[in-house]
């Protein structure tokens, strides 16, 4: 029915963000991201699809094309889901301050996510076999859930 409705009305954005998102939780992610530029080509400061296909081109490995994605997501609205996406990229391609950065940015946005503290654990360990680093941020997360 989706189809049947986007090829009666092409021109609606919403119905092909929510063919992607379909796609998405499919596990196609080529077909995901598709539909996503075409959303993108439709409606190009729609942040959730500008944010969806950077996180889809980053999966795939097309981490520069993804974070001019996410970065023009970025530049509409500063969210710590966005800021993680972006360090997630940058830690993919070993950029691993860029990415400590990036998950501390994200952080700041939302102090209590155990995901952004995760991440940034991550970066420690990979960046330099840190690990005064990764404990610093594992005994920050203990503090966390018990508070």
């Amino acid at each position: 029915y989706l189809d049947r409705y986007i090829t009666l009305k092409p021109e609606n954005h919403l119905a092909i963000f929510l063919k992607s998102d379909i796609y998405r939780k499919l596990g196609r992610l080529e077909l995901a991201t598709i539909e996503c530029r075409k959303v993108v080509n439709l409606q190009p400061n729609y942040v959730p699809a500008l944010s969806n296909l950077g996180q889809f081109l980053s999966d795939q490995g097309f981490y520069e094309e993804a974070l001019s994605y996410l970065r023009k997501a970025l530049s509409f609205t500063n969210t710590a889901d966005i800021l993680n996406n972006i360090g997630v990229t940058y830690e993919r391609m070993g950029k691993y301050e860029d990415a400590l950065k990036t998950f501390i940015e994200a952080l700041k946005l939302s102090p209590k996510s155990r995901d952004y503290l995760i991440n940034c654990a991550i970066v420690f360990k990979r960046r330099e076999n840190s690990l005064v680093g990764y404990v610093t941020v594992v005994l920050y997360t203990f503090d966390f859930e018990m508070t």
